[in-house]
This record gives structure tokens, sequence and C-alpha cells, in this order.
């Protein structure tokens, strides 16, 4: 072949190849407007539709990949605010959304946030897309946690609503990173945050339990409040002492919040004496100091009577349910089918996740007179209403 006849070809190969890359241009150009009209019609911005064809317009978005989908959400930034619009960016986001998309998801919330509020048809995808993002993976979690500082107060409640969603223990850890962000989110926390604890298997949580105390004394009478309703949900006998001094407070929310937490510990109504609970504080202690070694040889080594006898006396007891639950695992594998059903109500009673592993090992036992008040225990514990199988519990905890 000539000279002239190879460059011949080669610039021919060179125009097809350039006509070729402008018709990709083209059609990623058009696939573009075309899944932008696509959100606007699943938005109901396109105009009059019909269910099929809202129904066909969703299905087409559903099929588009990560990045087309992040851009597509993108784009909507550059539109006029359209609360409809950006609420269709973020469903279309959230079975996909990762940590990389966060801001995304954030900015399409706040840019232009009117005076008035958070526009009602943000809320739900947001909460939702927040929540898909943290159950999702820990790097999801880090970076809604980390975008919480600098945003509106309205769009915090909102990130933290989504989080506490999911039932875990990153929850726990991410919401008590939140603790410190300012007074407003900690006062909002701390309650959810204790009742989110108490549904989890045991775990540490020594840090977010410091925090919740400390608020026992804090300066402001909201955080007093709060906190003295955390410890009273987790029913922390460590906090009784500040608890019944909480009852001279000035203020009557703290006091109020401090006897409610004082008869939860307790089991009990007495008034709100603060001589009272500390006469109550002081018996507790006293059994501890004189009798509860005692006992607890009984059941490491009496006969099913002693056992049952000791088991009533110990479950009377109100504080030092750490060192009654870890006691009672003994307990729970003897042969006395009345034996371990009374140590079951005790666990349950005592209302301690730190007993779930042990409950959930008594389901491994064919007996129904043992098995059953270990799987009502469990429930109680746990709000988790799985059937009684161990299995099925065992997993539950893994998840967690």
């Amino acid at each position: 072949m000539t000279t002239n006849g190879v460059w011949f070809v080669a610039v021919t190969r060179l125009a097809w190849s350039f006509l070729a890359l402008l018709c990709l241009v083209g059609r990623g150009r058009a696939d573009d407007v075309t899944s932008a009209e696509l959100l606007r019609t699943v938005a109901g911005r396109g105009g009059p539709v019909s269910a099929e064809e809202h129904r066909d317009a969703l299905h087409r978005l559903e099929q588009l990949p990560v990045d087309a989908r992040a851009a597509l959400a993108a784009g909507v930034l550059l539109e006029p605010r359209d609360a409809e619009l950006r609420a269709a960016a973020l469903r279309l986001l959230q079975p996909v959304a990762g940590a990389r998309e966060v801001p995304l998801g954030v900015r399409l919330v706040v840019d232009g946030l009117p005076e008035e509020g958070l526009e009602p048809p943000l809320v739900e995808p947001f909460v939702r897309l927040v929540a898909s993002v943290h159950a999702r993976d820990r790097d999801g979690t880090r970076a809604l946690v980390n975008a919480v500082p600098e945003q509106p107060l309205v769009v915090q409640a909102l990130i933290v609503e989504g989080i506490a969603e999911y039932v875990h223990q990153r929850t726990a850890e991410a919401l008590g990173d939140l603790l410190m962000v300012s007074r407003e989110l900690r006062v909002a926390l701390l309650v959810p945050l204790a009742k989110l604890i108490r549904r989890l298997p045991d775990g540490s949580y020594d840090r977010i339990l410091r925090e919740m105390r400390g608020g026992l004394d804090a300066e402001d009478a909201p955080t007093r409040r709060e906190a003295a309703l955390a410890v009273g949900w987790l029913r922390d006998d460590r906090s009784l002492a500040r608890l019944t001094e909480l009852l001279d407070d000035p203020e009557v929310a703290p006091r109020n919040a401090a006897l409610w937490s004082l008869r939860r510990i307790s089991g009990l109504q007495l008034r709100g004496s603060k001589e009272l609970w500390r006469r109550w504080l002081h018996d507790s202690e006293d059994w501890w100091l004189h009798r509860s070694e005692t006992c607890f040889a009984v059941l490491r080594t009496g006969k099913p009577p002693e056992v049952l006898q000791a088991l009533q006396e110990i479950g009377r007891q109100n504080i030092g349910r750490e060192r009654v639950i870890r006691e009672l695992e003994a307990v729970l594998g003897m042969d006395s089918a009345e034996v371990v059903a009374t140590a079951c109500a005790v666990l349950e009673r005592l209302e301690d996740t730190a007993a779930v592993p042990m409950l959930s090992r008594v389901l491994l036992r064919s007996d129904p007179t043992v098995a059953t008040p270990a799987h009502r225990a469990l429930v109680k514990l746990t709000g988790a209403h799985l059937p009684p199988d161990y299995s099925a519990w065992r997993s539950w905890m893994q998840d967690r």
C-alpha cells in the first residue's frame, strides 16, 4: 500500500471514530434530557400523566447506575427551588446512596432553605435517605455525623431521626458522638438514646452513661431533667444518690423527673421526700453489705428449695443489677424447671439487656416450662418479637 493509501485509511478511521464519539456524546446528552424529564414526571412536574406512565418513568429511573442517579439529583440543584422535584431526587438516591452522596442529599434539603422552615414534601424522603445510608455502612454513618454540626437545627433533627430508626450498636455510638455538638442536641438526644440502648444486647456504653450522669449536674434545668429521665430509663443504680439530691432541685421539671426515675429504678411509689429515698437507698446498700454474699453462695451450692428461697430474696433487690445477672447465669443451667423459670422472672423484672445472651441459651432446652418464661423475658427486654428459637435470637444479637 502506498504512503498516501496509509494516510487515507488512517484519516478515514479517525473520522469514523470522531463521528462515533459525537454520536455517543449526543446520545449521552439525550439520555440526560430523557432522565431529567422522567424525574420531573415522577415528581408530578411533567404535566398530567397516568398511573401507568408514572410507574414506567419510575422503573426506568431505577435502572440508572449509581453515578447517573447522583448526577441527575445534582442537576436538580440547578433548577429553581422545587420541593416536589427535590423530594423525587432524594427518593432516587435512597437505594444507592452512601458516604459520597451524603453532602448531595443534605444540599437537596438545605440549599435555599426558606425562612418559614423545611417544606413538608422533603421531610419523609430525607429521613428515609439518612436511615438507608446509616444502615448500609460505617462510612455513611460517619459522613452523616460529620454533617450534623454545620446544619440548621431542623435538619439536625431530621438526621438524628433517620439515624435513630436503625436499632443497632452503631446507632448508639453515632448518637453518642452527637451529644457534644450543642446543648440543644444534647437535650434532644438523652432520652431517645437511653431508650435505644435499652433495646440492644449488652454492649460497652460507658462513655454515653458518663455523659448522661454528668447531665444530672448541668447548669440548665432542661439538661438536668432529660438526664434524670435517661438514667431512669436505663435503671442506672449508680445515679441513685444524685437523683435523690435532685428531689431538692430549685426547678420543678428536674424534681419530677428525678422522682419518676427513682420510682422506676426501685419499683416503689414513695413520695418525693429526700429523706424517704435516702432511707430506702441505705437499706438497699445494707442488704448488699450484709446479705448478698450469703444468698449468692446458696445459688452456687444449695438445693432447689434453698435456691428458690434465695432467688425470691434477691428478686426483691433493685440495685446491683450487673452482679445479680452474673450470679444468675449458672442458675439458668440447673435441672430444676421451677428454679430456672423463677430466675427468668427475676431477670425480666430487672429489665437489663445484659441478660439477653444467657436467656437465649435457655431456648435450647426442650422443656416449655423453662423456654416459655425465657422467651417472655427476651421479648420484654428487647422489644423484638421473635419466635422462641435460639438461632433466631442468636442472629438478632449478631446483627447488632
